[in-house]
């Protein structure tokens, strides 16, 4: 039986010429391949802001805050530490607002002073305690959970500097035999913060 299947002639578009049974030289029909829909003018938008957003998120990383940099210990000798001895004794500070607190200081060996807080001029059960201590040449103040370090020391003042959970540096100044002041210093909200507290020795 004649084979009536047509193919395309090659030479002109308009006429069909029957298909070969060759198999090898068989001309097939053409199938387009299926056409994506097109995108809507949203979907576009869509498309590109989701794209934009991945990008920024893969090369911009979240600024992170800055971390200020380990203090510097200075080294303290166990002379220099011994001549804080003008510290042993009673103590009645006041604070910015008028109130007053009271300290108290001891000195237990030559590397170790105690200090003491307390609620009342009766300086009788302390609600607060904590310690200087002498480690090789570098001098700690406070307690386990939170200290300080000497960064600078002379014979009237001691500068201390946050050193393990603290945020606030402070510095102790000898006014007199009998009075010394302690300057608070921290940062609130990027601005930096003072304030004084004056020791009078308590007879």
């Amino acid at each position: 039986m004649k084979d009536e299947r047509l193919a395309p002639e090659s030479q002109s578009p308009g006429r069909l010429r029957p298909l070969s049974k060759n198999p090898r030289t068989a001309v097939r029909p053409l199938i387009p391949p299926p056409r994506r829909p097109a995108l809507s003018s949203a979907h576009c938008w869509l498309a590109i802001a989701v794209a934009a957003v991945m990008a920024a998120g893969c090369t911009a990383a979240p600024e992170r805050p800055e971390v200020p940099p380990a203090p510097t210990p200075a080294k303290v000798s166990a002379a220099q530490f011994a001549s804080l001895a003008w510290l042993e004794g009673r103590w009645r500070g006041v604070d910015a607002g008028g109130a007053a607190f009271y300290e108290s200081y001891a000195v237990v060996s030559p590397t170790l002073i105690r200090s003491f807080t307390y609620s009342d001029s009766l300086f009788g059960t302390p609600n607060d305690s904590g310690a200087l201590e002498l480690r090789g040449d570098t001098l700690l103040s406070g307690s386990p959970a939170m200290q300080w370090v000497v960064t600078y020391a002379d014979s009237a003042q001691w500068r201390f500097a946050p050193w393990r959970a603290a945020s606030n540096a402070f510095t102790w100044e000898r006014v007199a035999a009998d009075t010394w002041t302690a300057t608070l210093r921290w940062d609130s909200a990027g601005v930096p913060k003072e304030r004084v507290y004056r020791m009078t020795a308590v007879r």
